[in-house]
């Protein structure tokens, strides 16, 4: 007997439980970013690889058709814990640095999206690295809405149809594409400046630049800081100069009297001839050129000329850019301390003292 009723008990509470959960509704719903809620904006967007994008994020008409959610309104409800949020990455999520959110930020719901940097150069048959992503939202109140007071959960107004405790908006899904972009300065001279680099507009695409400039000599600027000079291969791939000069507190650290300049491509391109590479000579004719591995500091020995009318300083065979560390003088190693004499622990024994007229023992 106690046995059945405790059967009968336990199907009641599963009963209970399941009634719970198909009681939720599921709405869909599309959403705008980087707006007010309104018109679908879910096709694919296309944002700076390495860089966190932000926008705002809000929500379009869902249930009847009479709800939508303004991206201060989200906020508001996230910020009071009245509805969850959570970002699942269906396609690409090992291109991303982490999982995309949709937060409060200064009032309003904000989503960030980073993509990871890979410094690849595109292809012409391989579209650019892109990301899926859906959104749903969960309210965790029954969400009530009144005109003069807005959402509320203060029982004012009536109830937006899917907007009760438990009921779930699934928020479209978005694509975002990123990547490095192909410049479109072809030439003798080709610059790229922080804008570019900013814009990532630094991938030469090989067979275009061999067929632009395969019999001249091609000069790469690379803003202010350094210029590769050499001849282009009929066969040289695509490459991605990406690069910056952000300083190396590991070196200027160490060495707190020396000027410095820094250049890093990390992409680490490779050109399929060997050229040239000038450096402002920051320290006239003591300047010396190094490449950094992460680790080391290692002299380049291939100097080829310093040039004092545009105080410059050429160094030569180069064909692969990575770190190179431009000094204004050279960087000279700290010679270790020779050691101290050591000093013995062992006691001091004093000799015995001879005696000017030795016993003989006679009388």
């Amino acid at each position: 007997m106690k046995k059945t009723l405790a059967a009968v008990l336990a199907a009641a509470m599963a009963l209970s439980t399941a009634s719970v959960v198909l009681a939720a509704d599921n709405n869909d719903a599309d959403a705008v970013i980087g707006g007010d809620s309104g018109t679908s904006k879910n096709d694919s967007t296309f944002i700076t690889i390495g860089k966190e994008y932000k926008a705002d994020f809000a929500v379009g008409p869902f249930g009847d058709d009479s709800a939508n959610i303004s991206t201060a309104d989200l906020g508001k409800m996230i910020d009071k814990s009245w509805a969850k949020v959570t970002v699942r990455v269906v396609e690409g999520r090992a291109n991303l640095d982490k999982v995309p959110t949709v937060t409060e930020e200064k009032g309003v719901a904000r989503l960030k999206v980073k993509f990871s940097d890979n410094y690849k150069p595109i292809t012409a048959d391989k579209d650019p690295v892109k990301a899926v992503i859906k959104v749903d939202i969960t309210f965790t109140k029954d969400i009530y809405w009144d005109a003069t007071d807005g959402f509320n959960v203060d029982k004012v107004g009536g109830i937006p149809d899917g907007m009760k405790k438990g009921d779930t908006v699934h928020v479209g899904e978005f694509t975002f594409k990123s990547g490095y972009y192909e410049t479109d300065d072809y030439g003798t001279d080709m610059t790229f400046t922080a804008t570019e680099v900013s814009n990532r507009e630094t991938v030469i695409m090989g067979e275009r630049l061999s067929n632009e400039v395969l019999d001249d000599t091609l000069n790469l600027y690379f803003g202010d800081t350094a210029v590769w000079t050499g001849k282009v291969a009929v066969n040289q791939k695509n490459i991605n100069v990406y690069y910056d000069v952000d300083e190396i507190d590991t070196i200027t650290n160490e060495y707190p009297a020396i000027d410095f300049e820094f250049i890093t491509f990390r992409g680490a391109p490779s050109f399929a001839k060997t050229g040239e590479m000038t450096f402002n000579a920051i320290g006239g004719k003591k300047t010396v050129v190094y490449t950094w591995d992460g680790e080391a500091l290692t002299p380049v020995s291939d100097i080829k000329n310093y040039d004092p009318t545009y105080n410059t300083i050429t160094v030569k065979n180069v064909k692969k850019l990575g770190t190179f560390v431009v000094a204004s003088d050279v960087l000279e190693e700290e010679e270790p301390d020779e050691p101290a004499e050591p000093v013995s622990s062992a006691p001091v024994v004093e000799e015995p003292e001879e005696d000017e007229n030795p016993k003989t023992g006679a009388c």
